[in-house]
């Protein structure tokens, strides 16, 4: 028989059950500290290209889904992180708009976006919680990048979408920024993430 297309729960028994099937093309997913909440990219190019949120029912199925971020066009989310202040970092887009997009887990734009130097694919956070490893194409090859996302700095801007974060001497305090996050702990600047000033690994 054909597997449906879903999202599916393992249990440690090694049971499967079909958590939902209110999706069209599954690809990162990533589960809130406390079990309540699943972020899933629902990312199909010929579909719908999604950001959604489910509610954990107590018997491990996914309900109450929410569209958290319409991409609309382009490339959708690939790979996700959850970073320790809350926020979403996602890994989308292609050319000039493929970086890391920022959400809230409340939905709506972006918050804040790094550049990458060609399409990135995934993201996750190392031990210390405040670097974020990034895997992204970097001309003919693909590589391994890192940057310290302490905090995020969100630009006021004034058309209200997500500001591109700029280069290493980019200052947030001689430019309209405020923070955002309540567990920020070291004074670090989320910054723009070109070929050059990338840290290979």
């Amino acid at each position: 028989a054909d597997v449906p297309v879903g999202v599916f729960l393992v249990e440690p028994d090694g049971k499967v059950a079909l958590a939902t099937r209110e999706v069209q093309k599954p690809n990162g997913i990533i589960v809130t500290p406390d079990g309540k909440t699943v972020f899933v990219a629902d990312n199909n190019p010929k579909g719908v290209l999604h950001l959604l949120s489910f509610r954990v029912q107590a018997d491990g199925t996914l309900g109450e889904k929410r569209i958290l971020y319409d991409f609309k066009a382009g490339r959708g989310i690939d790979g996700m992180a959850l970073g320790r202040d809350g926020l979403i970092y996602a890994t989308a887009g292609t050319g000039a708009k493929g970086g890391v997009y920022v959400f809230s887990p409340g939905g709506g734009e972006p918050k804040g976006f790094i550049p990458t130097p060609g399409d990135p694919t995934n993201c996750c956070f190392g031990a210390d919680g405040a670097t974020l490893y990034i895997t992204a194409g970097a001309g003919p090859r693909f590589g391994l990048y890192r940057i310290r996302v302490g905090l995020v700095w969100l630009a006021e801007a004034a058309d209200g979408g997500p500001h591109v974060l700029g280069g290493p001497t980019e200052d947030p305090h001689h430019t309209p920024y405020r923070k955002l996050g309540a567990h920020v702990e070291e004074d670090y600047e989320m910054r723009a993430l070109p070929s050059e000033a990338a840290t290979w690994i």
